[in-house]
């Protein structure tokens, strides 16, 4: 079995604890309502981090930061409540907060090899189809 999640979403706060750091990330989700009008859906996350990435985020990651996370999710219980965290192994800076929620990926530029067509070529009739 895999545990693993992906978020894209902007930084609300970083917090440093002895050897942890945590952020709180909120995620959009805009969608059309049966009469067509755009509704934004917001996800909060606590997102934990150790070691060597706890380090850079607490160096690096600020509130309004867009970042890219994958991670594993746990449920625990602390004074009988449930909560929802992000074990992150990986956290990528994509830049500053920006008014479209979710960033669309750049694309690549194509490459293309010039296609050459073979000069000797000379279509033959014993094809077998």
């Amino acid at each position: 079995m895999m545990n693993k999640v992906i978020l894209i979403g902007n930084v609300a706060n970083v917090k440093k604890f002895d050897s942890m750091v945590t952020i709180n990330m909120a995620t959009n989700e805009v969608l059309k309502d049966k009469d067509g009008n755009k509704q934004t859906h917001t996800e909060w996350w606590n997102i934990k981090t150790f070691g060597k990435l706890s380090e850079v985020v607490d160096n690096y990651i600020k509130k309004g930061d867009l970042i890219y996370i994958e991670g594993r999710q746990r449920t625990e219980t602390s004074n009988g409540k449930e909560y929802r965290n992000i074990y992150a192994d990986t956290i990528k800076m994509l830049g500053k907060k920006s008014d479209d929620s979710t960033p669309e990926p750049k694309p690549e530029p194509k490459q293309e090899a010039p296609i050459e067509s073979p000069k000797s070529f000379q279509p033959s009739d014993d094809l077998p189809f």
